[in-house]
This record gives C-alpha cells, sequence and structure tokens, in this order.
C-alpha cells in the first residue's frame, strides 16, 4: 500500500501542535523541519513555527513566522 505524503503532513503537523500544548517547543520545531513539503499547509506550519518560537522566547524569529505566515494570507 503506497504511502500518502497528504496524511504524513497531516500527522506531523498534528505532532507539532500536541508539542506546542505541552509546552515544548524544541519538539515541535524539530517535528515542523522533518515536513518535505508543506503543500497547501505552508500558512499552518509558519503560524506553528511562529508559536514555537515565541514560546522560546525568540521573538524576532518568532514575528518573522507570523510576518510570513500573514504574506501567505492576508486577512
Amino acid at each position: 500500500m503506497p504511502i500518502n505524503p497528504d496524511k504524513i503532513r497531516i500527522r506531523q503537523l498534528k505532532a507539532a501542535e500536541g508539542y506546542l500544548a505541552l509546552n515544548m517547543p524544541d519538539h515541535a520545531l524539530r517535528e515542523l523541519g522533518r515536513i518535505e513539503d508543506l503543500g497547501d499547509e505552508h500558512f499552518k506550519a509558519l503560524v506553528l513555527r511562529g508559536e514555537a518560537l515565541q514560546m522560546k522566547q525568540q521573538h524576532l524569529q518568532a514575528l518573522d513566522a507570523f510576518r510570513q505566515a500573514h504574506l501567505e494570507k492576508p486577512t
């Protein structure tokens, strides 16, 4: 049975969300870094990255991730 890359990507994003809920930003960033193709989940990945960096008190890097997310999907 072939592996569906979309399912793998969704699982990795959910894992990153779970790590953030557990206040484990390093694990979340590691999981986000493992995603080979973000596909249509690029915005979500940038927001999660921003949240993880914010938890680590890396505010300038977090702001950059949030800015990229905003450029991806302005509201």
